[in-house]
């Protein structure tokens, strides 16, 4: 064998020893499936940001609603000065920041409502898939807050709230800085004490707009009367349960009326033309009383430092706004 056929024999040798390449075929890209589920996950993405912001407009309609009760007028909308004096209760002061807190749940509404009337038009509004399922993700945490912040303003708005004394009136069983969970549905019974909204267009010796918390001594139907020092409620004397602060009717500023005011602590205020009138409950020869349907006689524990039925007349029930369940402690 020559050199050259030698040559050729080691190269035929090598060629046989090199392991055969496989071909790589690239991956095959469908574009149109791509498409396709992109335009899927889009539409379940619109939909979902379609039913967070119905649910932001539906909160905030929703919020709207419970802020225009009068329960929630009255005990959560008025300033704390308005309610400033020794005889007043005010609603605990952060609950009127909850508003604040809806102004973010007013501007995503705003903007839901152009979007979804847009929709409705049929424009198309072009957003990248991205950013809208950025903005679910954020919309879909935040819509927790508008949410929470209603069912507790529904809660103060029909069912109960948070009161704080201010003032003297009810020692020594309430004293300035407490608490008080007031219910709005209890149905109201004598030796309850209750919060009053006390209108001074409404009734007499008022010069401003209070809140009251006061404990009812008659209900409506009951016979009262009166000898300067003892209270006798349907015929018998009364004794009460509670605690006062100076012995219940010993001595005349502790008695249950005032001597000036003695024989005519029970009436209700009228007002005609303007002017404050003072109306005598129905009453026999001795000056035995009866408490009109619809009216309730309230005094302060404090007879000493009480503004109350004695002065300003019967409360009528509408301006009960809630009789109290229990004093509160705590963080609230």
């Amino acid at each position: 064998m020559n050199e050259e056929q030698l040559k050729e024999t080691e190269e035929t040798l090598v060629e046989e020893e090199k392991p055969e390449l496989e071909e790589i075929e690239e991956p095959y890209f469908d574009e149109e499936a791509y498409a396709l589920e992109l335009a899927k996950k889009e539409k379940k993405v619109n939909k979902r940001l379609l039913l967070i912001l119905g649910a932001f407009v539906i909160c905030s309609l929703i919020y709207l609603a419970c802020i225009s009760t009068r329960n929630y007028q009255i005990l959560h909308s008025g300033s704390d000065s308005s309610f400033a004096s020794s005889e007043a209760t005010a609603s605990i002061g952060a609950i009127a920041y909850l508003k604040y807190v809806m102004y973010f749940s007013y501007a995503i509404s705003f903007v839901g409502l152009i979007i979804m009337t847009l929709l409705v038009a049929g424009v198309k509004i072009k957003i990248s898939y991205d950013i809208k399922a950025r903005i679910y993700s954020i919309l879909d945490w935040a819509i927790l807050l508008p949410i929470c912040l209603v069912i507790t303003t529904m809660c103060f708005s029909l069912f109960f709230t948070i009161a704080e004394v201010d003032g003297t009136s009810m020692a020594p069983n309430f004293a300035p800085g407490d608490r008080l969970f007031v219910n709005y549905n209890k149905v109201i019974e004598n030796e309850d004490v209750v919060i009053i909204y006390v209108d001074e267009e409404k009734y007499l010796t008022i010069d401003h707009t209070r809140l009251f918390v006061k404990r009812v001594v008659a209900l409506p139907g009951d016979v009262i009367s009166t000898d300067g020092k003892n209270f006798y409620l349907n015929g018998k004397k009364v004794e009460p349960s509670y605690e006062m602060l100076n012995d219940y009717f010993a001595g005349n500023k502790s008695s249950f009326i005032f001597t000036e005011v003695n024989n005519n602590f029970c009436f209700i205020t009228n007002v005609v033309d303007g002017v404050k009138e003072k109306e005598l409950c129905p009453h026999t020869a001795k000056y035995e009383y009866t408490i009109p349907e619809g009216y309730y006689l309230v005094l302060g524990d404090n007879r000493d430092n009480s503004t109350d039925s004695r002065k300003i007349g019967l409360i009528e029930k509408e301006d009960i706004l809630g009789v109290v369940t229990r004093k509160i402690s705590g963080l609230i």
